[in-house]
């Protein structure tokens, strides 16, 4: 009689594999997935190595620049000192580290963009139920595509009683600020933008949404002292002025609030006239809102006014002389463009923004002096303003740890400060702390 088979001691015949246990198909899955980690944690130490040590060029898009381009950082990974036993028990070290790992994953930028394609495709298809005029650009961005003007805009901030009191505290500086300064001439220009613009799509979609009226009210309710001068656009005139895909305003905005600034300072009878228009040959302009949306539908390209009597300047940067063509491109055949479509090309045409800008005019008649406090949208126009003044300072509170006391004690002959910036930047605290009194006794 034979044995009957014992499973447990049965062994596969030569040459005929053995079953595998579950324990052993999970070795092999650990084992595969780890490989995988493995890869994808190196990756970014290998396309690191790569670049450094030999002088094959990889495409952006495999590496991480497109990544940093698109989130608006720079992708250096600075430890600063974190790399000690402290620095390790605070947690430091280890956040330094992610952030330097996250900042060089392979084909991040391509990544995004891919799912986010996808996400929009699904949100397109959803929308042609319902045909709203606007839609975000992926699930839960603040960036939403409008397809009938072919732009993209940035969705309203909802109206708060905060938002409002910023407002009024920045309002209460500035009033301050020009009742100790009585001598010269305090403005405020407040520009608008697609959140607050009047008939912007998206406010329609909203119970509250904050418009430029009431930022221009909230401001208003507390002004002493200061001149307002009113921002406000019309539709037409915001879809004419401002970049499809960024949130700056373009020269033909510029322009219209240059008008208004300079007749406010008394200037009407002198102001520049463009004899033409021209667009900037160069790569299209991916701004801010196409890289926050994740979205190539819509470009830009950069449109310049042509003036037969703009002044030849010297501009200084941080003290220094610097070509002219720092401030804005005049020759349109030599720019040097980034290497990225994704990069600011609003700030390679004009200029990034800087603590301090003077702008001399020499063939000015006149030696009183302007100062400009200001954010990035006056890059594109402080030359204009700059036709009218021997001297120009272009001041931005965000770069510089100077108080506008502190400065207007330096520079006797300034005669008129105007405040050009979008209500963002106006709540500021950088802005509060420039307009503190040098003196605590004022405050």
């Amino acid at each position: 009689m034979e044995k009957p088979l014992d499973r447990a001691s049965f062994q596969a015949e030569p040459g005929l594999p053995a079953n595998p246990s579950p324990a052993s198909r999970h070795r092999v899955r650990d084992a595969v997935f780890a490989c995988i980690l493995c890869v994808m944690l190196c990756g970014p130490a290998a396309l690191t190595v790569t670049s450094r040590v030999s002088d094959v060029q990889l495409p952006s898009w495999l590496t991480a620049v497109d990544g940093a381009y698109l989130a608006g950082v720079s992708n250096k990974v600075k430890m600063g000192g974190t790399v000690s036993l402290e620095g390790f028990q605070s947690g430091e070290l280890q956040a330094k580290l992610e952030d330097g790992v996250g900042k060089r994953i392979p084909a991040k930028g391509a990544a995004l963009m891919a799912t986010a394609a996808w996400q929009r495709g699904a949100i397109e298809a959803s929308n042609a139920l319902f045909s709203w005029p606007c839609y975000p650009t992926f699930y839960d961005s603040d960036i939403v595509a409008v397809p009938a003007a072919e732009r993209l805009a940035e969705m309203p901030a909802p109206m708060t009683e905060k938002s409002l009191l910023w407002l009024g505290n920045t309002s209460e500086a500035l009033s301050a600020f020009a009742k100790r300064h009585a001598d010269q001439r305090t403005f405020m220009y407040l520009a608008p933008d697609s959140q607050n613009v009047e008939g912007a799509v998206a406010s329609g979609l909203m119970s509250n949404p904050f418009t430029y009226g009431q930022a221009a009210d909230a401001m208003l309710a507390r002004a002493d002292g200061y001149a307002w001068i009113d921002g406000q656009v019309s539709y037409d005139d915001f879809l004419a002025g401002w970049y499809k895909t960024d949130h700056h305003w373009n020269v033909l905005g510029s322009y219209q609030a240059y008008e208004r600034i300079a007749t406010a300072l008394g200037k009407e009878d002198d102001l520049l006239r463009p004899t033409g228009s021209v667009r900037v040959d160069g790569p299209p302009f991916f701004g801010s809102f196409a890289r926050r949306g994740l979205d190539e539908a819509y470009s830009d390209d950069i449109p310049e006014l042509v003036f037969d009597d703009l002044p030849t300047y010297t501009v200084l940067i941080k003290g220094k002389e610097v070509d002219p063509s720092e401030l804005v491109e005049t020759d349109f055949s030599n720019i040097t463009w980034v290497d990225n479509k994704y990069s600011n090309r609003y700030g390679e045409f004009f200029h990034v923004d800087y603590g301090l800008i003077e702008i001399h005019n020499d063939v000015c008649e006149s030696d009183e002096e302007l100062v400009i406090v200001a954010d990035s949208f006056s890059n594109c126009m402080e030359r204009f303003l700059a036709a009218h003044y021997r001297t120009t300072y272009v001041l931005d509170a965000r770069h510089t740890k100077q108080t506008l006391d502190d400065f207007l004690a330096q520079h006797e002959n300034v005669a008129d400060i105007v405040f050009l910036m979008r209500e963002p930047n106006v709540v500021d605290k950088d802005v509060i702390d420039f307009l503190a009194p040098s003196d605590p006794a004022q405050a």
